[in-house]
């Protein structure tokens, strides 16, 4: 057991480390004819993901960036959660209420950590939460590599709400809260840069 302690601390640190430490200075752009990214350098993770409504959507990691297919110049909004986390189910009306004010001005992709959930769990899930953003099952990989971007000490519960704007780490927060306004901030502060 003590062995496979070790093994994941190495590698948690060496995804820090290649985070932190790479030249992170190439920004992604996305080619006029299809739904791929260019980037100028090498992408260190991709995840392809389907919503509960079958569409098909890409997470590029490319450093300590993470890039949602479509919305590289806006904010994107990862929101870690469980079915069975009440705190999570509190913030649902909160995320569904940016989305419908926002628009096209932020994607929010909830993922569920849940083991063993089928998508049509999950789209009942949604439907019983009147939730109107996409929600996707996640992967342990996805939630590590972004948790492994983020101070130390973070990534120990949900709900999880990290926010990027333009690839780059704007804020997380780590449990339930009631007060989403950090969020609506950092939209103001992206729409006035455009």
């Amino acid at each position: 057991m003590r062995i496979y302690i070790i093994g994941f601390i190495i590698a948690v640190a060496l995804i820090a480390f290649k985070a932190l430490y790479l030249d992170s200075s190439h920004i992604a752009s996305k080619t006029d004819s299809s739904n791929v990214f260019h980037l100028d350098g090498n992408v260190t993770a991709s995840f392809d993901m389907k919503d509960t409504d079958g569409n098909s959507f890409s997470v590029l990691q490319y450093n300590d960036q993470f890039i949602a297919d479509g919305y590289d110049n806006n904010v994107v909004i990862f929101n870690f959660f469980g079915t069975f986390c009440p705190s999570c189910r509190a913030e649902i009306p909160m995320l569904t209420d940016l989305k419908n004010r926002y628009g096209d001005k932020v994607k929010i992709i909830g993922v569920s950590v849940d083991d063993d959930l089928s998508t049509e769990q999950l789209k009942e899930f949604k439907n019983e939460t009147g939730a109107e953003f996409s929600m996707s099952i996640g992967t342990d990989r996805l939630r590590s590599l972004m948790c492994a971007t983020l101070p130390e000490g973070s990534c120990h519960g949900i709900p999880l709400t990290v926010v990027y704007s333009k690839g780059k780490l704007q804020i997380f927060k780590e449990g339930s809260g009631s007060d989403l306004s950090y969020i609506e901030n950092i939209i103001a502060s992206v729409e006035q840069t455009k």
